[in-house]
């Protein structure tokens, strides 16, 4: 699991490696090159990965905040997957300066499929 360190500005943690022969160490600054509109690629993938809905737009727009209940059915990717994209989402909230608490939330036009 990975987590951002506001302390080091860094994302810290270890990941499961693609080749699923153990667990790579993740010391990270790479969302120091991300920008406003990888922010919002971001919010809704994240809205994507938790089915939409009333978790998908909590988590797109307070990802400081983020926690899925222990009464939450199945989603369409795992909790680990989805608590690591809500760190990165931090974590470049934190670099651009935005209020991870209260993010604005993106337009869908069109797209109510979820």
């Amino acid at each position: 699991m990975i987590k951002f360190n506001p302390k080091t500005n860094k994302i810290e943690g270890k990941v499961k490696s693609f080749n699923d022969e153990g667990r790579i160490e993740i010391n990270s600054d790479f969302h120091l090159y991300k920008s406003e509109e990888d922010l919002k690629a971001l919010q809704v993938s994240i809205y994507v990965m938790c089915g939409g809905g009333m978790l998908g737009r909590f988590a797109m727009s307070q990802p400081a905040d983020f926690y899925i209940d222990d009464r939450v059915g199945k989603l369409p990717y795992s909790k680990s997957d989805i608590y690591q994209v809500v760190e990165v989402m931090k974590a470049i909230c934190h670099h651009l300066g935005k209020d991870a608490h209260h993010l604005p939330e993106i337009n869908f036009p069109g797209c109510w499929v979820f």
